[in-house]
């Protein structure tokens, strides 16, 4: 049976309609996805919310409490979001209260009103901010939940300011299924940052929390973890006394990153501390590292290490270096003489004999520091800040430009 010209046209009406919908959530899906930031994917959510489906957009967020708080506000014409902006520190819906966000956020269920009555009014824009709804000439309201991972974790309020565009039902349908995708993408943000926020305190717990005095020296340390930082890196980094009247100086890098990697730096970390208390001969240290890491881990994680036994004289101060693996340390002179101290040595993790030899080297009264930069850019120092290229280990003795000794440490 033919169509009449009327039922094709609001055919070809429904397909763009569909059309539209479908590139918008699209577009939004694509905007939202590239967002790891928890609140700016909610702000992504209601920018793009206002002026394609509303005049105004809020967005609200369930606290640990139980509590609401207003993370977005966006109005379709820039002029305006000044005045939109009061909202964000208007009028918050109570979990208990009376508005219409309550009830979406308990049953899951949207909330719709065609044209707002004074007391809906009331209730949306609260007491505080019911004359500036009324100048930004709220008319209809659509609450709809933001569902993620088995629950709700806040509400978008639509509003148009449109007496002759109030939401209808295929707006309920079409800002539920941006809510979801949006609350989601969210709640991704949200487990990543809290990935991250581990991840940091556990890579701290692994450092020391601040360095100790050594007398005669000066001493700093940066730790900057590379990459995206919600991964937990194997470098690591250590000062302290020995109890005979020496310091040690120790850096070190895990194979691999994550949990795992960080097991082992906790290891070594802490097996070097005490092997340092009994062992004399950082060769000895490194050592009895190797033999804890091959008889207490089966994971076949290996590390290397560069120890450095500092025991002050009156002259400068005496080093004994070894090397686990590690390059080995380079002494930048006062004069700009550039000489390695130590060598490579073996891996320490894999071998039951692994090769390992103390060296000895004198340093001038001006200190130097122990540097480290790899994935884990850590670094004890002392003087000025010198580009890495002008300090890049050497192995025969080469000139360098520079005011003061440096001893570093690069992987």
């Amino acid at each position: 049976m033919a169509s009449s010209p009327a039922q094709a046209d609001q055919a070809l009406a429904e397909a763009e309609a569909t059309r539209r919908r479908l590139d918008f959530l699209l577009e939004a899906s694509t905007a939202l996805g590239s967002s790891l930031d928890f609140e700016e994917s909610l702000n992504r959510l209601a920018r793009l919310t206002a002026g394609n489906m509303a005049d105004l957009c809020l967005v609200d967020v369930v606290e640990p409490n139980g509590a609401m708080r207003r993370t977005a506000v966006a109005h379709a014409e820039d002029a305006r979001q000044p005045e939109a902006d009061q909202l964000l520190d208007g009028w918050i819906p109570d979990p208990v209260g009376a508005h219409p966000a309550v009830p979406v956020l308990q049953s899951g269920e949207p909330f719709l009103a065609d044209e707002l009555s004074d007391d809906q009014l009331l209730a949306v824009a609260g007491p505080e901010h019911r004359e500036l709804a009324r100048r930004l000439g709220f008319h209809s309201c659509l609450c709809v939940p933001l569902p993620a991972r088995g629950r709700i974790i806040g509400v978008m309020t639509l509003v148009s300011t449109s007496p002759d565009q109030p939401f209808g039902p295929a707006d309920v349908e079409l800002a539920g299924d941006l809510a979801r995708r949006a609350a989601l993408a969210a709640d991704n943000a949200r487990l990543y940052g809290e990935r991250t926020r581990v991840a940091q305190a556990l890579q701290a717990s692994l450092l020391p929390r601040e360095l100790p005095t050594v007398p005669g020296f000066q001493v700093a340390a940066r730790y900057h973890a590379a990459g995206e930082g919600n991964e937990v890196g194997g470098d690591f980094y250590d000062l302290f006394d020995t109890g005979d009247g020496g310091w040690a100086v120790v850096i070190g890098d895990v194979c691999g990153k994550g949990p795992e990697a960080a097991a082992v730096t906790g290891q070594a970390r802490y097996t070097v501390r005490a092997a340092a208390m009994r062992q004399r001969r950082p060769s000895r240290v490194l050592d009895t590292l190797n033999e804890a890491l091959r008889f207490q881990r089966d994971d076949a994680r290996f590390c290397t290490v560069a120890f450095v036994r500092m025991r002050l004289t009156p002259s400068g101060a005496r080093l004994t270096v070894a090397c686990g693996g590690h390059p080995p340390p380079v002494i930048l002179r006062r004069n700009g003489l550039v000489e390695s101290v130590g060598r490579p040595g073996t891996l320490l993790g894999v071998f039951p004999d692994p090769e390992l030899r103390d060296e000895l080297s004198d340093l001038t009264p001006i200190p130097p520091a122990l540097r480290q930069e790899g994935r884990g850019q850590s670094h004890l120092r002392r003087g000025p800040h010198h580009a890495r290229d002008r300090l890049a280990p050497a192995r025969q003795p080469h000139r360098l430009p520079g005011p003061r000794g440096r001893l570093l440490c690069t992987p």
